[in-house]
This record gives structure tokens, sequence and C-alpha cells, in this order.
């Protein structure tokens, strides 16, 4: 479980701050399950495919829930927490970030595979921590871009 906290466009009424469980995490891909309050009521699927030019990523955002209640809760999501206009500023965000990537991410690879990494990371009560090197990136990290509805 890793805690997650993002505001979309720097609006505060996007803000995200939720506690997530990481559920997958391979060279395929990770996938993570937020949770508000202890109910998971979104899912998030990475996905990394070689690809002639180099990588394809894709990401998708699932929220509702499909537990028997998915038809009243589901409209109240929508309505009250992740509304259309959510969902866009969710949608450019990944797109900014997922820009980002080129920014860093060789330097990254090419420390990684080189003797001398960037950084260590180390669980400590629950908690990665990374020692060493710049991480985040001064110029930004992470993410990507569908949005499915229950």
């Amino acid at each position: 479980m890793i805690h997650l906290a993002e505001m979309f466009g720097a609006n505060p009424d996007y803000l995200v701050d939720v506690h997530t469980e990481i559920t997958k995490l391979d060279e395929q891909g990770f996938a993570h399950r937020p949770r508000l309050r202890g109910f998971q009521l979104a899912r998030m699927d990475y996905e990394f495919k070689a690809v002639e030019s180099g990588t394809l990523y894709s990401n998708s955002l699932t929220v509702g829930t499909e537990r028997f209640l998915g038809s009243i809760v589901n409209p109240l999501i929508r309505a009250l927490a992740f509304d259309e206009a959510r969902g866009r500023a969710w949608i450019k965000h990944n797109i900014e970030e997922v820009g980002n990537f080129e920014a860093f991410l060789p330097q990254l690879h090419a420390a990684e595979a080189s003797p001398m990494q960037i950084a260590t990371g180390k669980v400590i009560d629950g908690k990665v921590v990374l020692e060493g090197g710049a991480w985040p990136h001064p110029r930004g990290y992470s993410c990507g871009c569908t949005i499915a509805r229950r």
C-alpha cells in the first residue's frame, strides 16, 4: 500500500489523496487499486509493450465498482467525485506526466544499466525510501490515458 497525493492542473478541486494497493509490478506493467476510506472505487492499469520504435505505454482508469451496490454507488461517484470535467483533467494530467518521460527515462535507464546507480531504495516501516541521486526528476515524473466507467 502506498500513499498517492497529486493535484490535476494545480486545481485544488482535483486533489487526489488516497492510499493505493500495488497489485502488479513487472516488466509488462503495473496495476494499483486506489482506496478511499478503505473502499476500492477505482482501478488503474498500466501496460508497457516493446515496439519497433521503443516502448508503447498505455494506461487505463476504471472508476466505479462491479460489486452489487455498483448500480447505486457508481452514479454517485460520477456525480460527486469523478465527473466528466475531472476525467478530462486526469487525462490532461497523464499526458503531461508521460510527456516528461523522455526528459529523464533515458538517463535513468543508462544509469540502471551501468555499475553506478542514481539511487538505491529500501522499505522502511512499509514505505519505499529512495536514497541518493535525483528522484523524482526535477522536471517531473510518471503516468497515461483512458477512462472506463461502470
